[in-house]
């Protein structure tokens, strides 16, 4: 990328990617389409705030730029506002009377009953660091689904669209979008056929493990019926492995096993 293109945008930028003001944002997107900055766009999408990140895929599709979805769409992370963890501050307590008990000046208390207190206090606390890491890894960006949605809305008019989704498919950083974006691929039936004629059997096997569907394996496997000789003549041991583990017809098992390498037959 051109990085002269990002001193365009020098005076706009911090509105462009956090949308604290609406009319310079809007601006600065409007700056990016006109200039057909899309690559740009990409990347910045990468970071942005959610409001403006959705309104520069938005522009994307209208644009058709569907490759230049790639990258967001593989590898954007849900953007959280920073937050001070505090586990005084930032959580319900469970046990309110123990909690506010002073131990160390409430000398009256018997030890068992002090001992409990703690260790009821140190359980919730592990507890609550237990939920907040789990939330933590969690990941719900909506901009990655909007994006997996507006492709898979265009597979059937776009090959960039089909390219696109393939490549999310394969190569999303998180498993959810991988798996969505395979099964919108899996389950177009001219989609698969395209990739079938196109030979990209590989892609398809990919595909297929990213759905993590037994029925999407069957389904590949079978469509890729007609390039088994193909596959045999360029001892391609990955796809002829996949079709003879998964393909609904016992001939076409039997055809593709054959030709794998004695080890991996065995397998």
């Amino acid at each position: 990328m051109d990085l002269r293109k990002l001193a365009r945008y020098a005076r706009r930028i911090e509105h462009i990617m956090e949308g604290t003001l609406e009319w310079e944002m809007s601006h600065g997107i409007d700056a990016l389409v006109a200039n057909e900055d899309w690559e740009l766009m990409s990347v910045m999408m990468l970071t942005a705030a959610e409001i403006p990140a959705h309104r520069m895929a938005e522009r994307l599709v209208e644009n058709g730029q569907y490759l230049h979805l790639v990258l967001p769409g593989c590898f954007r992370r849900q953007i959280r506002k920073p937050e001070i963890l505090s586990s005084g501050s930032m959580r319900r307590r469970a046990f309110r009377d123990v909690d506010a008990i002073d131990m160390e000046d409430e000398a009256g208390i018997p030890d068992h009953i002090r001992e409990t207190a703690e260790e009821i206090s140190e359980a919730s606390e592990r507890t609550y660091q237990t939920a907040l890491q789990r939330e933590l890894q969690e990941d719900r960006d909506g901009i990655r689904d909007f994006i997996v949605t507006s492709l898979g809305d265009k597979l059937l008019v776009s090959t960039d669209a089909v390219n696109a989704m393939v490549l999310i498919s394969c190569c999303a950083v998180w498993e959810d979008t991988r798996r969505i974006a395979a099964l919108k691929v899996a389950n177009s039936r001219p989609t698969v056929q395209k990739l079938v004629a196109a030979g990209r059997a590989n892609e398809l096997v990919q595909i297929s493990h990213a759905s993590d569907m037994e029925a999407v394996a069957h389904n590949i496997a079978a469509a890729l019926t007609d390039l088994i000789p193909q596959l045999i003549e360029d001892n391609n041991a990955v796809v002829l492995k996949f079709i003879a583990e998964n393909h609904p017809e016992a001939d076409a098992r039997n055809s593709a096993r054959e030709a794998l390498p004695p080890q991996q037959a065995e397998e």
